[in-house]
């Protein structure tokens, strides 16, 4: 999965032919591509909103403010359930003893049979 860093043992040996040290050299994990792709991820993340994560020509634009009643846009929100994180609270609030265990989540479709672990 991926580029893995490349290991290079060299080994000492003496006149008869035994071994008499090894020594390993471990290729950096931050090789020139992949500090080439943390430094764009940087600096893609630094152009972000620190609000809301957008890009600051959309969601900082005087078009996009509510009470701009000459915007060409306007942002609504509302609030949502997130089934998955509410299934897991009604688990972690229930009586029985659970220390050390963390909630396993699943989705299921409507009327199937629950999977028995």
């Amino acid at each position: 999965m991926g580029w893995t860093p490349e290991r290079i043992t060299d080994y000492e040996y003496d006149d008869r032919d035994r071994m008499v040290r090894s020594t390993e050299y471990v290729e950096s994990a931050w090789n020139e591509d992949e500090r080439g792709w943390m430094l764009a991820l940087a600096d893609w993340e630094a152009s972000r909103c620190p609000s809301c994560g957008g890009d600051p020509d959309e969601c900082q634009s005087p078009t996009a403010d509510i009470n701009n009643p000459f915007g060409t846009w306007v942002y609504d929100a509302e609030w949502v359930e997130c089934h998955r994180a509410s299934a897991a609270r009604r688990l972690a609030h229930e009586p029985e003893d659970r220390r050390a265990l963390t909630p396993r989540v699943s989705r299921r479709r409507r009327g199937s049979a629950r999977s028995k672990r």
